[in-house]
């Protein structure tokens, strides 16, 4: 199992057990989480997608002109740049839909801590991903 997917269950785990311990932590008694699980979320992880979609974009160009230039193939780069992309596209689709469906169980304070902790691995998730994308554009060799 990967390094990344390690780090985001242990935050996962850790998020989990301190709202079984403190129920006020991510409930929406914090205001702040409240509020920013809300159109904030989706602003920001719409910024980090558009930015982060775009520099995708430019290293796989830069990708294909590479391997014209060299004759050689970086496939792997560029399936692991694939991946990413989806991956930061589908925490895109599951941002919304919580922000969508989080209102509905407005009474139930424990789908409410779910939807804030999915909320906040969403945001975990996108950062992971800017920074995979941005450690590959400083392994990309020069012409």
């Amino acid at each position: 199992m990967p390094w990344p997917w390690i780090r985001l269950i242990a935050i996962i785990a850790v998020m989990a057990l301190v709202s079984i311990y403190d129920r006020s932590v991510f409930s929406d008694d914090n205001v702040f989480l409240k509020d920013f699980l809300d159109n904030d979320l989706l602003s920001v992880l719409g910024f980090v997608t558009a930015v982060t979609l775009a520099s995708a974009a430019s290293i796989h160009l830069q990708l294909n002109s590479l391997e014209i230039q060299r004759g050689q193939e970086f496939s792997l780069t560029k399936d692991g740049l694939r991946r990413s992309s989806l991956t930061l596209i589908f925490a895109f689709f599951i941002s919304l839909v919580i922000v969508v469906l989080k209102p509905v169980f407005h009474g139930n304070e424990w789908v409410q801590i779910a939807a804030n902790i999915g909320g906040l691995t969403m945001v975990i998730v996108s950062l992971e991903v800017l920074w995979d994308i941005t450690v590959t554009t400083f392994r990309i060799p020069s012409k």
